[in-house]
């Protein structure tokens, strides 16, 4: 994540993203110091194989240390609510960045503890092959367009011609617009299931990594709504 590019982006907002930079530091901390489980399985369910004691525990920990609200005392099932609203966030601003930063840096640490489970290269997959979220920016280059998991930071390939969602390839269903302003970045659409993802073209302009583009491409997903068009 390039924090000085998001605030540099977003100036009005230096309190917030100084908060969020807080927790998810605190988060990255405290995750080291815990035992990663190995996956035996070939497919599992990773959000089921989800030790939520222990999830329960960082969450606690980490709202503590960073934030001056108390944490839920049910804190188990505020996870596995979180969980069931697919990181939908919009509910308690407190509770979408603690539970929804540890989510997505424990996410990210076990995917990385288990690189056998992150699917194959070009089977095409529509979510994640890893946690099963749908995708929100791709990056294409020269040669291929690659999805990327918000959750867990997972990325594969994807036909450039093709929705990642349902899978339609009919290119007169199929479109793209930008803003006038923002060069090499594009909002992908599909009037068959209605969602939209985000490009970043690297032919174009260089990016950073998919975290930061998709925080620096909020114009576009206010514009993409605009139009009708709604995220996976």
């Amino acid at each position: 994540m390039d924090w000085d590019a998001i605030i540099k982006a977003y100036p009005d907002n230096i309190d917030e993203i100084k908060r969020a930079r807080e927790v998810r530091d605190r988060v990255i901390s405290e995750i080291k110091g815990l035992e990663i489980p190995l996956l035996e399985k070939e497919n599992p369910d990773i959000l089921k194989e989800l030790d939520i004691e222990t999830i329960s525990a960082l969450c606690s920990s980490v709202w503590k240390k960073t934030l001056t609200t108390m944490p839920p005392s049910e804190m188990n099932k505020t996870i596995k609510d979180f969980l069931e609203a697919e990181y939908t966030e919009g509910g308690d601003e407190d509770t979408d960045l603690v539970v929804g930063t540890v989510l997505r840096e424990y996410l990210r640490t076990l995917r990385e503890a288990n690189p056998h489970l992150t699917g194959p290269e070009g089977a095409e997959n529509k979510a994640c092959p890893f946690c099963g979220s749908n995708p929100k920016i791709a990056f294409d280059s020269e040669t291929e367009r690659r999805m990327f998991c918000p959750v867990c930071g997972n990325s594969w390939t994807f036909p450039r011609v093709k929705c990642p969602f349902c899978k339609n390839s009919d290119h007169n269903t199929l479109g793209y617009f930008e803003a006038e302003d923002i060069k090499g970045k594009r909002v992908y659409f599909c009037k068959e299931c209605t969602h939209y993802f985000k490009v970043i073209d690297t032919r174009i302009r260089v990016a950073l990594d998919a975290e930061t583009e998709n925080i620096l491409s909020l114009e576009l997903d206010h514009l993409a709504r605009e139009e009708g068009f709604r995220e996976a």
